[in-house]
């Protein structure tokens, strides 16, 4: 993307099942359903349901004193309708928490029918933060707390009686990188997202079959097998992106989606013949982990619990500390932006407490 990743709010193709390039038919201004107008700047990310645009608001009314006012920058989201209403569902109910980004507007451009959301404006993704920020690798110390808070991000999901069907890299992203919120990890793009549970917070009953939902990279091995998706399966696919992230591949990562039966038996034989291969350059903990996921069925509700705990010892066997700098803080291009010496101290506190009072809560 043709953005620094301290302002990017990628977007990524959700699923194979739009794989087309989306049209860029928004207005170069939109009014929301609130009456505020935003200015589209530039096109930051493009994805498989619609795009995302950086944009501005526009002042209502002038300051008479004519200083210069503050100029607060938004993303604008475009999406087929569908996934747009399921974009705000989601964002909607989880405003409260975390690691979910504010979601300020949304609304119908009249000349072209488009409908968009408008929310904040984020970082780069997981994805361009390695690739782009931390020269294509993270240290374990980054990873490990990324998985606690990538994993708190879908507890949270859960809690809203959400499943995201497409737990990624890509669908997590810091904070602005020159702002105090550059420590936080926010999850992203719900357009396949799925109500698990019905009104009353019961469980949906099992289907017959689930259909193909997500990226084959990452997806669970139930995916594969077309059975219906449960919390299990987005555990388990963020148990991927963490192997992923720490050992910098995946036994399969050198298969394309047009080779799904070949990646879904190494996903198989990860859990026999090729586990040692799988789990090659991770801490032993992953191990239980793993079997811990594979114990779970489709109505149990996961032990998020149990595999911080893990993730808690990798820290102390490695002497990780919560407050240490992660990879990005670190890099060139993030000191040109703040002083690494201030940590962001709030923020820490928020990450910290967040993922220590849900620890002793659950104990």
């Amino acid at each position: 993307m043709s953005v620094t990743a301290a302002d990017s709010v990628p977007t990524t193709p959700s699923t194979t099942q739009s794989e087309q390039t989306p049209k860029d038919d928004v207005a170069k201004t939109v009014q929301a359903s609130s009456g505020n107008c935003y200015k589209i700047l530039e096109v930051i990310g493009k994805g498989g349901f619609g795009m995302v645009h950086r944009a501005i608001r526009e002042p209502r009314d002038r300051q008479s004193d004519g200083a210069p006012r503050f100029v607060q920058q938004y993303a604008v989201k475009t999406e087929q309708e569908s996934s747009i209403f399921l974009e705000v569902d989601v964002l909607s109910a989880a405003q409260n928490k975390v690691h979910f980004c504010k979601l300020w507007d949304q609304g119908q451009d009249p000349q072209t029918g488009v409908h968009y959301i408008v929310m904040s404006l984020l970082g780069p993704n997981l994805v361009e933060a390695r690739n782009d920020i931390c020269g294509r690798r993270f240290s374990l110390s980054s990873v490990v707390r990324i998985a606690m808070q990538t994993l708190h991000a879908i507890e949270e999901l859960h809690s809203i009686g959400f499943l995201s069907r497409d737990v990624k890299p890509s669908n997590f992203a810091l904070g602005r990188i020159n702002s105090e919120k550059r420590r936080l990890i926010y999850m992203l793009d719900f357009g396949i997202a799925r109500r698990y549970v019905d009104k009353y917070g019961v469980l949906l009953p099992e289907r017959e079959s689930g259909g193909w939902r997500g990226t084959s990279r990452y997806c669970s091995l139930n995916i594969h097998r077309r059975l219906d998706q449960s919390r299990r399966d987005d555990v388990e696919s963020w148990f991927y992106m963490v192997v992923e992230l720490t050992s910098g591949h995946l036994i399969w990562g050198h298969l394309t989606r047009c080779e799904k039966p070949q990646i879904e038996n190494l996903k198989a034989l990860a859990r026999s013949v090729y586990r040692r291969s799988f789990l090659s350059g991770c801490p032993s903990d992953y191990n239980t982990i793993f079997d811990a996921i594979d114990r779970w069925g489709f109505k149990t509700q996961p032990d998020y619990c149990r595999i911080l705990v893990c993730l808690m010892r990798v820290m102390k066997a490695n002497k990780i500390e919560f407050d240490d700098p992660y990879d990005w803080e670190l890099s060139p291009e993030a000191a040109q932006k703040f002083d690494r010496r201030k940590r962001a101290p709030r923020v820490v506190k928020d990450e910290v407490g967040h993922i220590l009072s849900y620890v002793v809560k659950k104990k």
